[in-house]
């Protein structure tokens, strides 16, 4: 969402008179096109200040003072678009109180084991689940390749570096490279961590370790209950969301866009019968 925000800002964008959702919209179909998915899940954040992180460190996603372009007001209509026209688009949606997109995806790759799952995201969060489950690859959009897998766990690595996407600081005069070489060694970690103190590391691990998210269970039972109930598609009920958010782009190309997410659906009852299916990919 990000991404298509920033997309349709740019002077030269080929689209920056679209809504951000419609661009958001041409990169999912161009993964649809490219990994042939069965399925499209789509995982939304809690807001910050109720994330169960923000109990063990204030600072947490902390970046009121780091950047200096706001997109807060965009980035809140552009979501409430999206959320309310994906539940018409044969797309689930999971989001569920105190919890990060991260841990629902977490608990989703657990559920869904051994199916292959591909995560599409920029985020090095995702790299411990590539490192832990075999069936899951993670997609970079940015580089357009897949992360490779580690033979150490990149949680571990980011416990002891910390790190800056998230303001999670770590320890002082430990980058990327000396953390690496400790996540692979636990004898040379257990040296580290035995001098410097390992509050620290255990906090970090807390914050950063999906794995240790103390809701997991009933995480992985929220999303088995999702993924229980069948998607739909509606067009009707999408050309009014689309003016009734002022979606621009939306309607004109909805046979390129919308519309190619039928296949992952049963229609509704309400849905437009009398125009031609269209051909599913």
């Amino acid at each position: 969402m990000y991404r298509a925000i920033f997309a349709g800002r740019k002077p030269q964008a080929k689209f920056r008179h679209q809504h951000p959702f419609t661009i958001m919209l041409r990169f999912m179909v161009g993964w649809i096109d490219k990994f042939k998915p069965q399925s499209v899940n789509v995982f939304w954040d809690a807001k910050r200040s109720t994330l169960w992180r923000m109990k063990i460190f204030e600072g947490y996603k902390d970046k009121s003072d780091k950047y200096t372009i706001d997109i807060k007001d965009e980035l809140i209509s552009t979501q409430l678009a999206a959320k309310a026209m994906l539940g018409h688009m044969g797309c689930r949606q999971f989001s569920k109180a105190n919890m990060e997109a991260d841990d629902l995806i977490y608990a989703a790759c657990k559920v869904l084991a051994p199916a292959p799952i591909i995560i599409c995201s920029s985020d090095s969060d995702y790299h411990q689940i590539v490192f832990r489950m075999s069936h899951v690859r993670c997609f970079d959009p940015m580089k357009e390749c897949f992360s490779q897998q580690t033979n150490y766990d990149p949680a571990i690595q980011k416990a002891l570096c910390g790190d800056t996407s998230d303001m999670i600081n770590g320890y002082a005069g430990i980058g990327p490279v000396k953390s690496t070489a400790m996540a692979k060694s636990s004898k040379d970690r257990a040296v580290f961590l035995a001098r410097e103190g390992i509050q620290l590391f255990v906090r970090n691990m807390l914050l950063i370790d999906l794995s240790l998210c103390p809701d997991l269970l009933k995480n992985q039972l929220y999303v088995q209950r999702i993924l229980d109930a069948e998607p739909t598609f509606n067009k009707n009920e999408l050309f009014d969301l689309a003016r009734k958010y002022k979606v621009g782009g939306f309607v004109t190309e909805y046979n390129n866009l919308a519309a190619r997410f039928k296949q992952f659906a049963q229609p509704e009852a309400d849905d437009d019968k009398d125009s031609k299916p269209d051909r599913k990919i």
